[in-house]
């Protein structure tokens, strides 16, 4: 049996109980340009090319220690005490500059966000602007969403009028947004807070996951804190097309925008349903040929080929809240899809070994 036929009879073994609310045969439409202006998706969220993203320059490192000699608030200093000593417990000292060359003229202000959520229907509870290098935080929920914006803090820098902050990047138009915060939310959840992620971060958090077995956990953890997307793009690269690349990230972003969007006409839910498609397609795509790499290097075998596909399969099977109700938006069948759209691929560069 060949190794196709192999995990989609193992996934047809598998309990899908949670996919027995499926409504199946969800109804996709073309989206107008219309469509497209209303939800202000730029004009480039169609994939080109990287050019549009910076490699970032090197940093000088100022500072090789943190002092905290400006901040007065001692809960807040124990705060940042706490947060160097774990950033630099998990992270090599080479990748600790940004946070070094911050932290150390870093400004935390305590302020309420409920008129501004209030006004523009969001729902912040902290900030960092990277321009002043300033936090500015909910101070009834300190402890619980410091620590994300001070992730934000160790992995962001402004030069030549360009942000570059963990993956994302900032110059008259952002990129890179959702997977940024995806990323940086896994971070907080992984060293800081242990509470469950809730909103559009729950799903963005479970899409940096995948893409760090993909990457790598060392290596995608040292391109973050270097604020290095052209460089998470190039190690990508080995894996799928740089427009691939880029349409992966711009659903991210478009999911980051607008999951959380209050009010969701049949248009815009349709959008999301596809973006998030999209999505987990490209992942199973890119670990597909990442573990093909890997078994035709003999780095693992025919089993660990197929127990790692099955796994990470079925965790694209998790559903997703869009308007208050959950949906399945990768079912088995979409899953069995893909892999037989990747057969032809695959034998033609395993055949040797069979």
């Amino acid at each position: 049996m060949d190794i196709i036929e192999n995990i989609l009879s193992q996934l047809k073994q598998e309990d899908y109980s949670l996919l027995t609310g499926l409504v199946s045969g969800v109804i996709m439409i073309f989206v107008t340009n219309k469509s497209i202006d209303k939800y202000k998706i730029r004009k480039d969220y169609k994939p080109k090319n990287i050019k549009k993203v910076v490699l970032p320059p090197e940093i000088e490192c100022k500072f090789k220690q943190a002092e905290f000699n400006q901040i007065d608030n001692e809960k807040i200093r124990k705060l940042l005490e706490r947060f160097t000593k774990i950033m630099m417990k998990n992270c090599s000292f080479e990748d600790l500059t940004i946070l070094f060359n911050n932290i150390n003229t870093l400004r935390i202000n305590c302020k309420s966000f409920k008129i501004l959520n209030l006004i523009f229907n969001t729902n912040y509870a902290g900030e960092y602007d990277t321009i002043t290098n300033t936090v500015n935080i909910n101070e009834e929920e300190i402890k619980k969403d410091i620590f994300h914006e001070l992730l934000h803090m160790a992995s962001s820098f402004y030069k030549n009028g360009v942000v570059f902050s963990g993956f994302s990047q900032l110059r008259f138009s952002s990129i890179g947004d959702g997977l940024n915060e995806g990323y940086t939310e896994l971070l907080c959840r992984r060293y800081f807070v242990k509470d469950e992620v809730e909103d559009s971060y729950k799903y963005l958090t479970s899409v940096a996951k995948k893409l760090e077995k993909i990457v790598g956990k060392d290596k995608m953890l040292s391109l973050y804190l270097n604020a290095n997307l052209f460089g998470l793009i190039n190690d990508l690269k080995e894996y799928a097309t740089e427009e691939e690349i880029m349409h992966f990230i711009k659903n991210t972003d478009f999911i980051y925008k607008y999951l959380d969007k209050e009010k969701k006409d049949l248009t815009l839910k349709n959008m999301l349903v596809e973006s998030i498609k999209n999505i987990n397609e490209f992942l199973v795509k890119v670990y597909f040929k990442k573990l093909l790499i890997q078994l035709n290097a003999s780095k693992i075998t025919y089993e660990q080929f197929i127990s790692n596909m099955l796994k990470y399969i079925n965790s694209l099977t998790t559903p997703v809240t869009i308007k208050g109700k959950k949906y399945n938006i990768s079912t088995q069948e979409d899953l069995l899809i893909i892999l037989k759209s990747l057969e032809e691929v695959f034998f033609n560069r395993v055949s040797i070994l069979r």
